[in-house]
């Protein structure tokens, strides 16, 4: 469990600054060279990603658990809008971020020797985190479907279905589909910090 928490932490943190550069690169030849046909700008942005982790990168890793949790905050936020953008505004694959959130939180418990008690409340927190992120990238989602005046089309293609999709239907797949996603995502976290603040504390026990 140990090494799985490693590597998550190592991905969180590792792509971060490439992925930054990348998009500040992207957005600097979109809007101020939009006619130019070399990436430049892009490649110069990733290169500095890459560069910082060079250089940054092992402390970073050695520090994590020392970092403020408004910065890890700002981290998950980063990756909840990245993951929203990359599948289109469809916002059902964003519930897994839950569960490196979870298992994050759990590694930086057991660093604090945290009592299962103090546990408990704080992985009440994180799930309660994490869901109103989603609820916000579900909100926006939902605006997007509503405003969009091809989504009853695109459903239709989509699930093939036989009958033609109305607003009414529209508004009912995004509550009920909300809710559940919401709730979904409460689940997942709570029971990922707690499953592995178990497993990180009983291999810590037995390295002891």
């Amino acid at each position: 469990m140990k090494t799985i928490e490693r590597i998550i932490l190592f991905l969180a943190l590792a792509v971060l600054c490439p992925l930054i550069g990348f998009l500040a690169g992207w957005w600097f030849f979109y809007l101020l060279l939009p006619d130019a046909r070399i990436l430049i700008p892009v490649f110069f942005g990733m290169g500095l990603g890459f560069l910082a982790n060079f250089f940054f990168l092992k402390r970073w890793m050695n520090q994590a658990h020392q970092m403020s949790l408004w910065i890890w905050a700002a981290f998950y936020g980063f990756y909840m809008i990245g993951v929203f953008g990359f599948f289109m505004g469809v916002p059902i694959f964003n519930i897994f971020l839950g569960i490196p959130a979870g298992i994050l939180m759990a590694g930086r418990l057991v660093e604090y020797k945290a009592e299962p008690a103090q546990m408990e409340k704080i992985a009440l927190r994180t799930a309660w985190f994490t869901t109103g992120v989603l609820s916000l990238v579900c909100l926006a989602s939902a605006v997007l479907a509503l405003r969009d005046p091809y989504t009853a089309g695109n459903l239709e293609g989509m699930l093939a279905l036989p009958f033609e999709v109305t607003q009414p239907m529209i508004w009912a797949l995004i509550l009920t589909g909300g809710l559940g996603l919401l709730a979904g995502q409460w689940l997942l976290t709570f029971l990922t910090t707690k499953i592995s603040f178990s497993a990180l504390s009983r291999g810590m026990r037995l390295s002891d």
